[in-house]
């Protein structure tokens, strides 16, 4: 796309100031002061929050972040505590209570150059409603009272947690229930307080937050959250990783006879409880291609696999046409995704257009809650297997299958493909096994940026969850 100058950037409206980062070639603009400042300043804190991210991948964003926060001391320095809402708004107020429609309009202005439509929109539809003057400046002061104590939400939110706040409250609930699923503590009591806290940000007054400001301005909860994420993430991943079937605990299942026939190792699943990792590939059992491999078949760098057990086990792919690979355990660190559905993932597509591969949420589970969850379908654990994509690029050692898992019956290809690659077979007889009923389970996805404005396209109010 054609570079703008910076004067031309300077002039743009946020919103498309956001899109035209997205196509970015160059980026000697970015240190520019002026644009450092602009950034700096945009009101609408989603949109903030996304350019930030994106620009984190061109410069160091530290000084924006320092310039950012005094931006958003200001603000809160001009709260009157009288109309409960800062400058702006009790100005905005007073210019419509004077019909002054030359401030009203430069307010109005401002408000949509920073991608606030949704706000100015609220606005005029109370103005030309059929209330008298006094219900309208009623209206208006309690709207304003609320924007004020969104805004302060957001700026706590952001200040700390460099994030939005629907996001925060997403990660915050999962590592507080993961706790509570595995009923141990898994991070500090500090941290679990500072969390509680900021769960109940809502019920608090306008007064209160910005004590509650105040007293946290300095503390980085971003990467104290990212860290409790993590190691809730490596214990959730060691307790599937250790429930997995293996050799040996399948010893007491081995089918001898069979064995001996077909000269690879056969273990039968009649009764016995399990998960099981598992690869549905696209290898078709018909076609009879032995040199076939789940490692170089695809792409992306990474292996979509699914947990299953004696109650679920639905696969992506028909495992009565397909190879279905089996794994004993994999390394934790190379996780890159868990849903207890089809998460929708592309990684080719987010790597070329510097999107997230998928914005399901990435939940903490153990085995059991995993395949609770999955009961409407198969879920996906994304394994990186050692390509070059964005995220995937670190070249682990690949994710190393150790059976094949066959439902009911064994075909000759299974036979021949176990013998030539080393494998053992697990036949899985589901003629012992009762699936559970499908129960659907609530999608939880985190909110982007595009997500915001598909909001306020379509005129909703949006409000705290």
């Amino acid at each position: 796309m054609d570079e703008l100058t910076i004067d031309e950037l300077l002039k743009l409206p946020i919103k498309y100031l956001n899109g035209y980062l997205n196509g970015l070639d160059t980026y000697e603009l970015l240190y520019d002061t002026r644009f450092i400042k602009l950034i700096s300043t945009i009101k609408d804190v989603e949109c903030y929050r996304s350019i930030m991210n994106k620009l984190t991948k061109y410069i160091d964003t530290s000084i924006i972040e320092k310039l950012r926060l005094n931006y958003y001391n200001k603000i809160i320095n001009t709260f009157n505590p009288n109309t409960q809402t800062f400058f702006f708004y009790t100005n905005l107020l007073d210019a419509i209570r004077n019909n002054k429609e030359d401030i009203i309009i430069s307010y109005f202005e401002d408000l949509e150059h920073h991608n606030l439509y949704e706000i100015v929109n609220n606005i005029q539809y109370i103005i030309k409603s059929n209330l008298t003057k006094e219900e309208t400046i009623t209206i208006l002061t309690n709207l304003f009272q609320e924007l004020t104590k969104k805004k302060v939400i957001d700026i706590i939110i952001d200040t700390l947690y460099q994030d939005i706040y629907p996001n925060v409250m997403i990660n915050i609930n999962e590592v507080l229930n993961f706790e509570q699923i595995i009923h141990k503590p898994i991070i500090s009591e500090e941290n679990r307080r500072s969390y509680q806290m900021t769960l109940k940000l809502k019920k608090l007054t306008i007064t209160e937050l910005l004590a509650f400001y105040s007293s946290n301005i300095h503390n980085n909860l971003s990467s104290t959250l990212y860290q409790d994420i993590r190691t809730c993430k490596d214990y959730s991943y060691n307790l599937i990783n250790t429930s997995l079937i293996n050799r040996t605990t399948l010893a007491k299942n081995l089918d001898t006879n069979a064995s001996n026939n077909f000269g690879v190792n056969i273990y039968r699943l009649q009764k016995t409880p399990f998960y099981a990792l598992v690869h549905a590939s696209e290898c078709e059992k018909h076609l009879n291609n032995l040199s076939y491999s789940y490692q170089t078949s695809t792409d992306i760098g990474a292996c979509s696999c699914s947990l299953i057990d004696e109650s679920h086990f639905e696969t992506f792919q028909s495992p009565y046409d397909h190879i279905i690979f089996g794994f004993e355990n994999f390394d934790i660190n190379n996780v890159v995704h868990v849903y207890y559905s089809d998460s929708f993932s592309d990684y080719e597509f987010a790597y070329e257009y510097d999107t997230l591969p998928t914005n399901n949420v990435n939940k903490l589970y153990t085995a059991k809650t995993l395949m609770q969850d999955s009961s409407d379908g198969y879920n996906e654990i994304i394994i990186k297997i050692g390509k070059n994509i964005d995220e995937l690029s670190t070249n682990p050692p690949p994710l190393e299958a150790k059976y094949i898992l066959c439902y009911d019956s064994i075909t000759p290809f299974d036979i021949k493909y176990a013998k030539k690659h080393n494998l053992y077979i697990v036949l899985l007889e589901t003629k012992y096994y009762k699936q559970h009923p499908k129960v659907k389970i609530k999608e939880e996805k985190y909110i982007t940026y595009g997500d915001m404005q598909y909001f306020n396209y379509r005129n909703k109010k949006y409000t705290y969850k």
